[in-house]
């Protein structure tokens, strides 16, 4: 019996290092949800700009940047914040691999936005920036 308690304490311990960690919060430490996987998400693109903990205020005008891994005509490009869609950016863009953003002066500001790159013939086709910052 003694060795199936130091098991489950092991467990235990393990869940709480790793599952905190695996959730996003807001200022005040509560949950506020995350970006779930999709199971049926394909990766053909990559994100290279913005990057993870980057800055910006309302008003600047930013890259975006990605990679294609496949041929990809057009691509459709959403804001999220906290795992929420905020509002298109742009639609059926040609794929250039990258885009100038004039960010609105009027947007919310967040610590926790993302950019959403999406195949506009096929929305399985995807990929998420990491989470970045929007301040006055």
């Amino acid at each position: 019996m003694n060795g199936n308690f130091h098991k489950l304490f092991l467990t235990a311990a393990v869940a709480l290092l790793i599952i905190p960690s695996c959730r996003q919060l807001n200022e005040e430490g509560l949950d506020i949800g995350s970006i779930s996987p999709n199971l049926y998400h394909v990766e053909k693109f990559s994100i290279s700009q913005p990057e993870e903990n980057d800055y910006f205020s309302p008003g600047e005008t930013i890259t975006i940047k990605w990679l294609t891994f496949s041929t990809i005509a057009k691509a459709d490009i959403f804001l999220y914040r906290k795992s929420q869609s905020q509002f298109a950016i742009i639609l059926n863009k040609k794929n250039t691999g990258s885009y100038l953003w004039h960010i609105p002066q009027n947007i919310r500001p967040s610590l926790h936005y993302s950019i959403k790159v999406v195949n506009s013939s096929n929305y399985k086709e995807f990929d998420f920036s990491g989470s970045f910052s929007i301040l006055n």
